[in-house]
């Protein structure tokens, strides 16, 4: 398995102040990991932010994309379409403004994650949520916007309006949903086109080797090689035979793309745990229910007792 690379902190930093439109104030980890990211954007690079669940990972994604913004030069910039809802969380901005056009795609059951996060740590981001049925509404004004957040499935069946927008960001939540080097997601997001790319994911190898060599073919084209050189020169060697040479070899390919932190690295960073302890009485018919399965159970369980005794 690909070991992540280290953050020791006398490795070299790329220079960062986080933008005034982050609305929030990074945890040191969530710092480096920022300043991790950028260099690899700054060197034209992809990155995989593999963080523990819990550790920030949009968070520090959102303070990557302001900062972005920040740097589009002025020249670059854009006004909305007449008549056009720009935010989902506010009025429409009449003044003249940069689209960052970053597409965010994940799962449906993480879009209003997203859309809380944003309104919450990004608010100054212009967003729109390109899914549903309605969306064929929406694409003429899709490259207006700093975030456009859609859905894998959705992708999949816009790809050819999709495919025409040079975004500045393709990122990839959960991203272990491109790990199948031949399905429809996973070619079809490799074709996008994007200045740079990023995935998100606590587990970026789930079942094999070729589930590595997917996140980085995506985010970092060639990089490994195609599949078939890869196979043979790593993923049987290593899953078969566990060539200790053919480790280390791939661990020094992937590790400067992939940077994982775990929750008891950081613990010095976190908050101290809370807890908030709330008594519910249950109504009469929720108690009503709840007596007729604890009477079942005790009777399963006291007819085996007779039974197993007997």
């Amino acid at each position: 398995k690909a070991r992540p690379e280290s953050t020791d902190h006398t490795e070299p930093k790329t220079d960062y102040l986080p933008s005034p439109g982050l609305k929030t104030t990074l945890r040191p980890y969530q710092w480096d990991g920022v300043r991790w990211l950028l260099r690899h954007r700054d060197s034209g690079l992809g990155a995989c932010l593999a963080d523990d669940m819990g550790l920030g990972k949009t968070l520090q994604t959102l303070a990557v994309l302001l900062d972005t913004k920040d740097r589009i030069p002025d020249d670059e910039a854009s006004m909305p379409a007449s008549g056009t809802q720009l935010d989902l969380f506010g009025a429409i901005n009449g003044f003249r403004r940069k689209a960052l056009k970053a597409l965010i795609v994940l799962p449906a059951s993480l879009i209003f994650n997203w859309q809380l996060e944003l309104k919450r740590f990004a608010p100054s981001l212009q967003v729109i949520s390109y899914t549903g049925p309605m969306r064929d509404r929406l694409h003429r004004t899709l490259s207006s916007f700093d975030v456009i957040l859609t859905t894998y499935q959705t992708a999949v069946s816009d790809h050819a309006i999709l495919d025409g927008i040079q975004f500045s960001y393709i990122i990839l939540d959960e991203s272990q949903q491109i790990r199948n080097r031949d399905t429809k997601v996973f070619k079809t997001l490799h074709q996008l086109k994007a200045d740079n790319r990023l995935t998100l994911s606590g587990t970026p190898m789930e079942n094999s080797l070729s589930d590595l060599w997917s996140q980085m073919e995506f985010i970092n084209p060639s990089i490994l090689g195609t599949y078939a050189f890869f196979r043979d020169t790593y993923q049987i060697p290593v899953e078969k035979n566990k060539d200790q040479d053919a480790i280390r070899e791939l661990r020094t390919l992937v590790s400067p793309y992939i940077l994982r932190r775990t929750k008891e690295e950081v613990a010095r960073d976190l908050p101290e745990l809370t807890q908030d302890i709330h008594f519910s009485e249950m109504s009469e018919a929720q108690a009503k229910a709840y007596e007729t399965e604890r009477s079942s159970a005790r009777n399963a369980l006291l007819g085996l007792d007779r039974s197993s005794s007997g």
